[in-house]
């Protein structure tokens, strides 16, 4: 099953005196099967940065606003469905109102036909009343037709339980966790006809399987369940997962579910990706000594060497954001995204400059010049530098006219 589900790009690094703009927002929808076998359950959830709504002062304290609609529509752009939603965010902490790691999220769910679905979004910071919008389609017309159905796997996180309580459970939104865990608790929604029912799972990191674990349903009878699955993840660690759920019914009908989350240490750059490969990526401004002794280190003392590096580094150590950090690795995934071809961006001549100096004050472009190859200079004005990149090969790798030595006390420069 494929979610609905959208992820804004990430802009520029924030300035904590810039004006607010467009509102970036993420979304998810978690589909579900319904017994009458003609509609489906979306559980759609909207999430937004406080840093990304206006705040004004108000007695004594902070208050944005911001609006989101939704709308479904059909395949001939018919709307069948559709809500507005207001939200007041309000905090006695102004750091809080420009932290990009405090999240307001909306939670709606919707009843829909089972039939070809556009979901759009927008949302609306009331003050500014700047506007973003993001929509997705999906064909749900087919999805009764086996006599199975497995809805979207959703991964649960619990609270403990007390001598009062048997403990609660919530669905956990979005495709990042913010820490490892010791157990990897999950569900989903399971409709089937015709038992029993051979119940499959694996968690794989990197596209590896590292666990696998099934378990039967005796029952002949049809079901209508919610199935509530757990896996013990003493290994896992940062990185790149996929959650795979199958079931098999009687009649031998396979149906499958997956789900793909990262796991991502607090007060590390959502841009970070892998690890190993961050690591890697600081060999423009981390010596050979620093980074042969993370690269060597294992994972718990690797994560604190890593931190250790940008905390001495952190312009505003007082505060939970680290500008730094975040504004390299949005220029290492800007190199990635533009001057990749035979070498990724971030290590071409050109994907180097970038992340050092950011984006050039001016740029001076020679694709086609008799007698000569085709070459670029970059100009950096306000730090007096300028770099010639030459098309030796003619391929589109521009590389360094001269050579030019990468390892340096790079600073940050909002």
């Amino acid at each position: 099953m494929v979610v609905f589900g959208a992820i804004s790009v990430l802009g520029q690094p924030n300035n904590k005196d810039a004006e607010i703009g467009l509102p970036k927002f993420t979304f998810i929808g978690i589909t579900s099967p319904l017994p009458d076998r003609e509609n489906i359950q979306v559980d759609l959830q909207i999430s937004l940065s406080y840093n990304e709504v206006q705040f004004l002062r108000t007695d004594g304290a902070y208050q944005g606003e911001y609006e989101v609609g939704i709308t479904f529509k059909d395949k001939d752009d018919t709307k069948i469905a559709g809500r507005i939603v207001k939200r007041v965010l309000k905090t006695e902490n102004y750091d809080k109102t420009r932290d990009e790691n405090v999240i307001d999220i909306i939670t709606e769910p919707f009843n829909l036909p089972a039939k070809d679905l556009k979901v759009i979004i927008r949302v609306t910071d009331l003050d500014t009343r700047k506007t973003s919008y993001q929509d997705d389609s999906r064909d749900y017309s087919d999805y009764y037709s086996k006599s199975s159905v497995l809805g979207d796997v959703g991964i649960i996180k619990t609270e403990s339980s007390t001598a009062d309580s048997a403990g609660t459970h919530t669905v956990f939104w979005g495709n990042q966790l913010p820490e490892p865990l010791d157990t990897l608790h999950f569900q989903a929604y399971l409709l089937g006809e015709i038992g029993p029912y051979e119940v499959q799972y694996r968690l794989l990191k990197d596209e590896t399987p590292v666990y696998y674990f099934s378990t039967k349903i005796e029952s002949a009878l049809p079901v209508d369940s919610l199935l509530q699955l757990k896996m013990a993840t003493t290994n896992m660690s940062f990185g790149n997962y996929a959650l795979e759920l199958s079931v098999r019914d009687g009649s031998g009908t396979t149906v499958a579910s997956r789900a793909k989350f990262r796991v991502h240490w607090q007060g590390v750059s959502g841009n970070v990706q892998n690890m190993t490969t961050a690591i890697q990526q600081l060999r423009y401004i981390a010596s050979d000594k620093q980074l042969n002794k993370m690269l060597k280190a294992k994972s718990d003392k690797q994560r604190k060497l890593f931190m250790d590096f940008w905390h001495a580094k952190d312009p505003t150590p007082a505060t939970t954001e680290n500008e730094l950090m975040d504004e390299y690795y949005r220029r290492v995934r800007f190199a990635d995204e533009h001057f990749s071809g035979v070498r990724e961006g971030w290590q071409t001549d050109m994907g180097a400059i970038y992340i050092l100096f950011g984006p050039p004050d001016e740029i001076e472009r020679r694709p086609f010049e008799i007698d000569s190859k085709p070459y670029e200079v970059w100009y950096y004005f306000e730090i007096n530098q300028q770099f010639v990149f030459i098309d030796f090969t003619g391929f589109g790798e521009y590389r360094l006219s001269e050579p030019f030595n990468f390892q340096r006390n790079w600073e940050y420069h909002p």
